[in-house]
C-alpha cells in the first residue's frame, strides 16, 4: 500500500501532518491494548514511510533505527522525557522527515515549538 501525501510547505502544514500521524498512532493503540502510550513513538517511522510512499525495506529500517534511536538517547539522558509521549512521537516523526531530507532541523524545531505553544504536545521544561 503506497500512500503519498504532498510535502507540507508551511509550518502549520507540518504541524497538521505530525498531529495526523499522532492520531493514526493513537488509533492503533486503541486496537492494541498491549501498546503503551510511552511506546507510541516507535510507530512514527512506519507512519512516516506510509505518508511519503516509501517502500524500500532498507530505508524503512534506517528510518526506524535513526529516529527511534534519537528518542531513546534523549530518554536515557533526561528522566521523565518518556512520559511526554505526544512530544516523543512528534519528535520521532519529524526526525524521520529530517533523515529522508523532507525537512531541515530548524523547521522541525519550529514545528515542535508551535505544537507546544498550541498545547498539542506536552510542554518541555529543563
Amino acid at each position: 500500500m503506497s500512500t503519498r501525501l504532498a510535502l507540507p510547505n508551511t509550518l502549520k502544514g507540518w504541524a497538521r501532518e505530525a498531529l495526523q500521524a499522532l492520531d493514526e498512532a493513537e488509533a492503533i493503540r486503541l486496537e492494541s491494548p498491549q501498546l503503551e502510550a510511552e511506546s507510541l513513538f516507535k510507530l512514527a517511522p512506519a507512519i512516516a514511510a506510509i505518508y511519503r510512499g516509501i517502500e524500500d525495506p532498507l530505508l524503512k529500517e534506517s528510518m526506524l533505527k535513526h529516529a527511534c534511536g534519537t528518542v531513546f538517547m534523549i530518554q536515557e539522558h533526561i528522566p521523565g522525557y518518556s512520559a511526554l509521549y505526544k512530544r516523543c512521537f512528534v519528535h520521532c516523526y519529524l526526525d524521520t522527515m529530517i533523515l529522508i531530507k523532507a525537512m531541515k532541523l530548524g523547521k522541525a524545531e519550529q514545528v515542535i515549538d508551535y505544537l507546544e505553544t498550541k498545547g498539542k504536545v506536552e510542554a518541555w521544561q529543563v
